[in-house]
């Protein structure tokens, strides 16, 4: 009797660290970015409510890599740096943090804050891959 007592507290220990690895990795991927990581197309940006500018087809895509850096093609020029995401707060670069509204398989949309003109802009992006 004490053997099967002793089996059968071996077995609900592994499956709680188990259970509890599996959660802090997707905790991790989250954290990370998870549904981010892809290439993601600039379709227009709004502010006070207002669209204020509509982009052409490649004209502003941003690439999320999983490794925590992105790159992006805007009017041409690239860039490339670092991205970091907590919960529904995305810092690109050095920038004040995005909040994330909206995060589905094919659509994105950032809310950030410019202090200097006092405005919220929204972007709003669409998967491209």
């Amino acid at each position: 009797m004490r053997l099967m007592q002793l089996c059968l507290l071996l077995a609900i220990t592994s499956m709680a660290f188990t259970a509890c690895d599996k959660d802090n990795d997707e905790d991790v991927a989250s954290a990370n970015g998870g549904d981010l990581i892809g290439r993601w197309e600039l379709l227009y940006d709004m502010v006070g409510g207002e669209i204020d500018e509509y982009y052409s087809s490649g004209e502003y895509v941003i690439q999320f890599n999983a490794d925590g850096t992105y790159y992006i093609v805007e009017d041409g020029y690239p860039e490339a740096d670092t991205w970091f995401r907590q919960g529904d707060q995305l810092w690109i670069a050095d920038d004040d943090p995005c909040t994330i509204v909206e995060l589905t398989s094919t659509r994105l949309i950032l809310d950030s804050y410019d202090g200097y003109d006092h405005y919220t802009l929204r972007e709003v992006f669409r998967r491209i891959n």
